[in-house]
């Protein structure tokens, strides 16, 4: 632009020129070609600069859920010096729902909820992750609006939108136009490529009781399905609020309460002979490790990391080891339960003789306190039999929302008669020993009397 500027003014000090008059349009047509040229490199070159991330092989991944806003958040120091490359959300972001009963929740208002998700994105130490680390995210029931919930909450649309601009998902994102925040992202290059797949368990989900009954919705699971089957990642890593793998837990909310919905999730894992495949999870309030080799050709994972600013073991003292081991145990269960506060964290090490995955589980401070490895070859498809699974029909059944109303009413109940009698009982034991007391000293009297 400048050069063609002095070549019009130059022309018209040196009209007499002729030479430079007959070169003057071949002189046009290249610097426009150069013009056109320059901005071709700088849009390329700014467009590749907006996720330089993509192309990097990721090396350091933190992911974490079950955030009260409201409280204290110690974990983020811990996050924050382990200093991941991508921070993954698992639902439970904020809590909008309020506590009627244990077990029973009522909904807020969308004005509530879209505070709290702004109180919780102007938390210091959580700026200060957003503005240097990529974040991504997908919602469970707290944050989503509603206590176990599924597809009958009215205002989900509306807390879609609030939920995508609070992890400031772009503009042009399909996340925007779906119904449900369901969506995928790649990083790496190729032969070290991780993708992150998000589910929306929420959104499209029956109610808790239907067994026939889906998770995904039809447009998930379409979607889904192409992303499997067009996968060039050596690791695929499925996200979800509730827990996919473990169907031996009767008291919580997961994927085995919808077993047709969960068997399509593994055929389609089979079908595509899917590589590197594990799954990612919250919601429970403990951390764990679980591993089936019955659901596909090799040993599917799963990383369940609950509890960044309260866990089983703050809300219940003295009885979270005791629920846990009697009954959240599951046969896939292959670690330690922690039940402090953590977050957890998969270590790729790419260039390794054996390229491996550490998935860990860190406390507040950021130390690994469970850490499993896994070589990156025993990800791999292979021709082995797959075993299937032997469910009992008890296990499948789900623990409602009126099902804790009536325990809850029940130990009312309890409590309303046994403090009652306790209290009487205690009244009539005391009388009963002033008496025996008053008649002791009477008679010690008596007796020193007659002395």
């Amino acid at each position: 632009f400048l050069f063609e500027v002095q070549v019009i003014l130059t022309h018209k000090n040196i009209k007499s020129n002729s030479t430079f008059r007959r070169n003057d349009h071949e002189m046009r047509i290249f610097f426009h070609a150069i013009s056109c040229l320059f901005v071709l490199i700088l849009y390329f070159g700014a467009s590749a600069s907006l996720e330089p991330q993509r192309e990097i092989p990721l090396k350091k991944l933190a992911f974490g859920s079950c955030n009260k806003q409201r409280l204290e958040q110690t974990v983020w120091d811990g996050i924050l010096s382990y200093n991941p490359d991508l921070w993954v959300w698992l639902g439970d972001v904020v809590y909008v729902d309020i506590m009627l009963l244990p077990g029973y929740f009522f909904p807020r208002s969308l004005t509530y909820i879209k505070g709290e998700y702004d109180y919780q994105k102007n938390h210091p130490k959580y700026k200060q992750l957003i503005e240097k680390i990529p974040t991504i995210g997908v919602w469970d029931d707290h944050d989503y609006g509603l206590n176990n919930a599924g597809g009958e909450v009215k205002f989900k649309a509306d807390t879609q939108k609030i939920f995508l601009d609070f992890i400031d998902e772009p503009k042009e994102s399909p996340r925007w136009d779906r119904k449900g925040i369901w969506g995928s992202y790649n990083y790496g290059p190729a032969g070290k490529r991780v993708k992150v797949i998000l589910l929306d368990v929420r959104y499209w989900r029956d109610p808790l009781g239907d067994t026939k009954g889906d998770i995904l919705g039809p447009d998930q699971w379409v979607w889904l399905e192409e992303e499997l089957k067009n996968s060039d990642a050596q690791i695929n890593l499925i996200a979800s609020g509730t827990q996919v793998l473990p169907w031996d837990k009767p008291l919580q909310e997961k994927w085995s309460h919808y077993p047709i919905a969960r068997q399509k999730l593994f055929d389609l894992i089979n079908q595509y002979k899917v590589p590197g495949v594990i799954f990612l999870s919250g919601d429970v309030h403990y951390a764990e490790m679980l591993k089936s080799d019955l659901i596909s050709t090799y040993p599917i994972w799963e990383a369940t990391s609950s509890g960044m600013t309260h866990t089983c073991q703050t809300q219940s003292r003295g009885l979270c080891g005791w629920y846990l081991h009697r009954f959240a145990t599951s046969t896939y269960h292959v670690s330690e339960f922690f039940y402090d506060f953590n977050f957890g964290t998969i270590d790729f090490h790419w260039d390794a003789p054996e390229p491996r995955l550490d998935i860990s589980i860190r406390n507040e401070n950021g130390t690994a306190v469970v850490v499993t490895e896994i070589p990156i070859s025993s990800l791999q498809p292979t021709d082995k039999k797959i075993e299937g699974e032997n469910i009992p029909k008890g296990y499948l059944e789900a623990p409602t929302g009126e099902f804790y109303v009536r325990i809850t009413a029940l130990v009312l109940c309890f409590v309303a008669v046994a403090l009652p009698s306790y209290c009487i009982w205690r009244c009539c034991c005391r009388q009963k020993n002033h008496q025996v007391r008053t008649e002791h000293s009477s008679t010690k009297r008596k007796i020193k009397k007659e002395d």
